[in-house]
This record gives C-alpha cells, structure tokens and sequence, in this order.
C-alpha cells in the first residue's frame, strides 16, 4: 500500500484515523493507530473517546491523523446521478448557500448522496485538535469512506456509528439511521466493528486523494501542506544539526594532519602564482584590445566628421537626431573573437516632423559622390513622430 522512502519520511512508521460522530457539543471519537511494515498496515489498536482532550493521550505528540466528521451536523441526502457536482447538490439541498458549508458528493449504484456540514463546526473542531497538538491531514464527511471498503466488503448491509448503509454489486444503494445496532465485519484476517468501520476507510487516504467530489479539496491540500512543512522542518533540523556536528568531529579529527603537509601548502603557494601569471596575461590581453578599440574610434571619427556635418548643416529643422553611430560593430564583442566592424557605414537614428522635408532631404543625400549607398533601415510613426534609422555606405573608405 504504502512503501516508498519519502513515505516514511512524511509520516514515519504510526498511521492514525478518527471518527468523530454524536451531538454538537457532546462528541465522541473512535479512532485507531497502526504501523506500516512490509507495505501494509498490521497492529492496530483501536480506541474510544469522549473528548479530545482525552484522546490526545494516547496520541503521541505531532501525530497525524485523517479525521471523519460523522456527528449530527452533518446531514445525508439523496441526489440527482450523474449530474454536475453543482446541480447534485442543489438537487439534495436546493436553495443551500455552499459558500458557508463544506460539501461532499458520495456516489452510489442508482443515486447519489450529497453529505454537508457548515464550516465554522468543522473548522472549530479542527482548531481543537491543533490545540491538542494532533496533526489532521485531511477529513471527510459523513459515511463517505466507506466508498473504498466497499469493494472489498462482501455483506448486502454495513452498519457504521450512526448509519446502515446497504450494498448491491459492491456499490451503495440506500442508508437510513442507525445508532443502536452493531456488528463485527472480516477484512484482510482483521475484525473491526461497525464502531471503527469508517475510521478505518479513512487510513486509504494516506495513499491517495480524499476525493474529488467536494468543495474543500483546497482546505485538506492546506492542512496536509502544513503538515508536512513541519515535519520537514522538525526532521530537517535534527539531520542538519547531526550533520553540522559530524562535519565538525571530522575536520577537529584531520584539521592538524591537512594543515601540517607542508607539501600542500606549497602547492597552495604555486597555485596562487600560476593565477597572477593567468591575471597579467589577460590583462595584457584587454590593454590590446582597448587600444584597437581607441584607434577605430579615433580613426572613424576622423574620417566621418565631414559627412556628419554636411548632414547636420544640410538637414531641415524637422529633422532631430538621435544617435550617429559610425562603423558600428558586426557582432557583440567576445573574448575570444576578434572585434568586427562594419567597415565605411555611418548608421543614423532620429525623428522627423515632415516627412516630405524628409523625403527632400533624403533625395540631396543620395546626389552626394562620398555617399556609395542610402538604406532606410526603418521608418515608422510614434507619437505624431516619425522615427527612422539611416545605413550610409560611404565610398571611397581605405581598408582596414
């Protein structure tokens, strides 16, 4: 059933479930405890209650524990089948406001059963147990559990704390109430009464989702979430401290013998030479490079400097630059590249008011002889602006 590692890490070897059923206010819990071995549930103890505060005396502290809510508040009723989770229940209870209760759909051979409790009695007796330091995972509703006993239950009737429930082709057919009766049922060489049946169902819950067919799937994720962030950190905190202190032993036990080899530490002193060799070299190898990056733009700037200002001088007022760029580079520059540039390209970005002064300025560029070729690389409207981007060809550049 349960067998995996993390298994045993989020809940160790003691698996508990609790039913509580009777009025409002004057409670009773049956509940169980086994153990995990070999992949299935074996020792089980079984026990009665008459409070929490009782009960959690045969709990040990942070246990975890699946909680069935069978007491008078919750209410049973039949519903349409095979219907939408919502319309189920609007069948059962029409008019019911589900935003103040918990809702959870049972389903049978022929009909459905919507079970519903309101949230605040739920949610009070899930504070109680936190307060008795009992950890719930997860809870369901009325007789609900019993869905996975049922295959596995070989009896036309089935009688649990507060209900008989009777069975067809392993499935359920009806209930009615029941608080007098009782009986004793054979499952896997185990015998448990009608008192524990529920709770009992309830420990398949540790190997799977309480259900779909429910409106409180997030409030069981939180509460097993806060469980086992927890545990996480309970455990977690033992085996770092246990480690920390592992790790100190061993480094007091070998701190003298590794810090005494004098043979390390010169390889520690001719490690550290070897990284200043690596530094000056790479640094060298920057200082080149910035100085091939000083003579590009010294160089460009030269040569560029009148084509700049013919296009500054000869530019209409409508016309603003934004960035003049000459010999932009091919590439981002790598370490282990050379640095590329285009060679002889003045790249031009601005906005303009006017696009036909634009145009005529475009039309005077393109007659000039040290202008090899005029590409608008882009052109676009921006806020009653337009923005443009230039590529220049200039003719007549020397080769790098």
């Amino acid at each position: 059933m349960l067998s995996r590692p993390k298994t045993y890490w989020n809940y160790g070897t003691h698996y508990a479930a609790i039913e509580a059923c009777g009025a409002a206010g004057e409670e009773q819990f049956f509940w169980l405890q086994t153990k995990l071995k070999k992949k299935e549930f074996v020792d089980f103890d079984f026990r009665e209650a008459k409070s929490i505060t009782k009960l959690k005396d045969g709990f040990s502290k942070n246990q975890h524990a699946f909680l069935v809510v069978n007491t008078a508040n919750v209410l049973i009723r039949k519903a349409i089948k095979n219907e939408s989770f919502n319309k189920m229940v609007s069948s059962a209870f029409p008019g019911m406001e589900t935003a103040d209760f918990y809702v959870q759909a049972i389903q049978g051979k022929e009909t459905d059963f919507i079970a519903v409790c309101r949230k605040d009695y739920v949610d009070g007796l899930l504070e109680n147990f936190r307060r008795n330091n009992i950890e719930i995972i997860g809870f369901e509703l009325g007789f609900s559990p019993i869905q996975k006993l049922v295959p596995e239950l070989n009896y036309s009737e089935v009688l649990t704390t507060r209900h008989a429930i009777c069975l067809e082709e392993g499935k359920i057919m009806s209930f009615s109430a029941n608080t007098i009766k009782k009986d004793a049922y054979q499952l896997n060489d185990i015998s448990i009464t009608s008192d524990y049946l529920l709770s009992t169902a309830s420990l398949f819950n540790y190997a799977g989702s309480t259900g779909h067919l429910l409106n409180f799937d997030d409030t069981n994720t939180g509460l097993k979430r806060s469980f086992l962030e927890k545990n996480f950190f309970r455990k977690g905190l033992i085996t770092g401290v246990a480690i920390l202190l592992l790790t100190l032993v061993i480094n007091f036990l070998f701190f003298n013998h590794y810090f005494k080899n004098q043979q390390q530490l010169q390889e520690v002193v001719t490690s550290s030479s070897n990284q200043r060799e690596l530094f000056t070299l790479k640094l060298k190898k920057i200082e080149g490079k910035e100085q091939i990056v000083k003579s590009i733009l010294s160089n460009g700037q030269s040569k560029s400097s009148k084509y700049i200002n013919w296009m500054a001088t000869q530019k209409p007022e409508t016309v603003l630059f934004e960035g003049i760029t000459y010999q932009p580079l091919s590439r981002a520059i790598r370490p282990d590249k050379p640095i590329e540039h285009q060679l002889g390209v003045l790249v031009v970005k601005g906005k303009s008011t006017s696009a036909i002064q634009f145009s005529t300025w475009i039309e005077k560029m393109e007659t000039q002889d040290w202008l090899e070729q005029l590409t608008i690389k882009s052109f676009g409207a921006d806020g009653g602006k337009d923005i443009f981007e230039l590529e220049l060809k200039i003719d007549h550049e020397p080769a790098k």
